[in-house]
C-alpha cells in the first residue's frame, strides 16, 4: 500500500546539494546550522542555528522564518514567509532549497491525433462526407479539382485514423509489458539492492519525476560543467521494492528507453564512482566522446560483442544489468556475457510473442 503524498524539501544549491527530506502529513521540520535543528547545514555560516521551519498538513505547506526581523529567508526571491506552493524556491544563508509534493504532476496525455469519432474500424472505402453545395459559378475543371481535393482529404483522414489506432495498440502493449516487468524489478530490489540510471536527455519528464520523488538522485556528472548539463545528465537513484518511484518509472518509461536498472548490494557512493569511469571513451582518432551506456537499446546490442575482460570491468561490484528488450521483455545482462530473459516478451510493434525469444 502506497502512503499519501509527502512533501519533499530538497537542497538544490549549496554544500549539501541533492539532500532530500520527506515530510508526512502533520510533520514539521526545522532547518539550521546546529542542533536541535532537524536538517543540519553546518558549513553554511550564514545560517542561524535554527533558521526556518517547514510544516505539511497533507494539503498545505507552510514556511516559518524563525528570524523574520533579519529578512534572511527568501521565498521565491522575496523576504517573506507563509504558504509554500509546489515548486517553491527558498534561499537561506548560502543554501537554496526547493519544495515539491510527491508525484504531484501527472504524466502528459499521449496525443494520438485530432479525431475523436474513430471508434469504428476503417473500411477499404473511406467514410462518406457531406457534399458541399455547388458554387454559383465555376468551370467544369474547377469542379473536378475540388472533387479530387475532397477525395485526398478523405484518404488523409483514414490514414490518420489508422495511425491513431496503431499508437493506441502500441501503448497498450507497452503497458502490458510494464505490468510484467514491475514484479521482476520489485523482486530484485527485495532480494538485495536495485539502482536506476536515468537519462534526463531522453525527456524532460524524467527530471520532473525525480524532483517529485522522495529518493535522492545524483548526477553522474560533476563540477560546474556538470551542473550546466543537469537537464541532460544521467542520474543515479537507489529504489526499494515498495518505492512509489520504482512503480512510476516502470509504468511511464518502460519501452521508452528511459534508463537501465542495476542489480547488486553496493553503496551509492561506490557505485557512482564506478559508473563515472565509463562516461567518456575515445574514438579511433583519440578524440573524447560521451558514452551513453545507460541507453538500454545500446547496452543490449553491445553486450554480446564485448570480451569477458570488458564485461568484468563494466560490471565491477554489480551482479547484473537489467534492461528492456525490443519486445518489452526484461533482459538480464550477466558478467558471463549472457542475456537472460526472466519473462516472456511482448512485441511492442504490435504482435504478441507467446513462444519466448526467437
Amino acid at each position: 500500500m502506497i502512503d499519501a503524498a509527502r512533501l519533499i524539501l530538497e537542497v538544490r544549491l549549496g554544500s549539501r546539494r541533492g539532500t532530500k527530506v520527506a515530510l508526512r502529513a502533520g510533520e514539521t521540520i526545522c532547518v539550521g546550522r546546529a542542533a536541535p535543528a532537524d536538517v543540519l547545514i553546518p558549513d553554511d555560516t550564514r545560517l542561524s542555528g535554527r533558521h526556518f521551519t517547514v510544516g505539511w498538513d497533507g494539503v498545505k505547506a507552510t514556511l516559518t522564518d524563525l528570524h523574520p526581523e533579519r529578512g534572511a529567508t527568501l521565498l521565491n526571491g522575496e523576504p517573506k514567509q507563509g504558504e509554500l506552493r509546489h515548486g517553491a524556491w527558498i534561499r537561506a544563508g548560502d543554501t537554496d532549497f526547493t519544495v515539491h509534493v510527491e508525484a504531484h504532476t501527472p504524466p502528459p496525455k499521449e496525443d494520438d491525433g485530432p479525431f475523436e469519432d474513430d471508434d469504428e474500424e476503417p473500411t477499404a472505402a473511406p467514410p462518406p462526407f457531406a457534399e458541399e453545395p455547388p458554387k454559383p459559378t465555376g468551370s467544369a475543371d474547377e469542379a473536378e479539382q475540388e472533387k479530387a481535393f475532397a477525395a485526398e482529404r478523405r484518404r488523409v483522414r483514414v490514414s490518420q485514423m489508422v495511425e491513431r489506432r496503431m499508437a493506441r495498440r502500441v501503448r497498450k502493449l507497452r503497458e502490458q509489458a510494464a505490468d510484467r516487468a514491475l514484479p521482476i524489478l520489485q523482486a530484485t530490489a527485495a532480494a538485495g539492492a536495485l539502482h536506476v540510471v536515468l537519462d534526463a536527455a531522453r525527456t524532460p519528464r524524467i527530471l520532473q519525476v525525480l524532483r517529485e520523488a522522495v529518493e535522492e538522485h545524483r548526477s553522474l556528472y560533476e563540477g560546474i560543467k556538470g551542473q550546466a548539463l543537469d537537464d541532460v545528465a544521467p542520474y543515479l537513484v537507489a529504489v526499494q521494492a515498495d518505492s512509489r518511484l520504482l512503480a512510476q518509472l516502470v509504468r511511464e518509461g518502460w519501452g521508452l528507453r528511459w534508463g537501465i536498472f542495476l542489480e547488486g548490494a553496493v553503496s551509492e557512493r561506490e557505485l557512482r564512482r564506478h559508473l563515472r569511469r565509463f562516461l567518456m571513451v575515445e574514438n579511433d582518432r583519440g578524440e573524447p566522446l560521451y558514452f551513453r551506456y545507460y541507453d538500454p537499446g545500446a547496452l543490449r546490442v553491445l553486450w554480446p560483442s564485448w570480451a569477458r575482460r570488458q564485461l568484468a570491468e563494466l560490471m565491477g561490484p554489480l551482479q547484473a544489468y537489467l534492461v528492456e528488450g525490443e519486445r518489452g521483455e526484461v533482459l538480464r545482462l550477466t558478467p558471463a556475457g549472457d542475456i537472460e530473459v526472466p519473462l516472456g516478451p511482448v512485441d511492442l510493434t504490435g504482435n504478441v510473442n507467446v513462444n519466448g525469444p526467437g
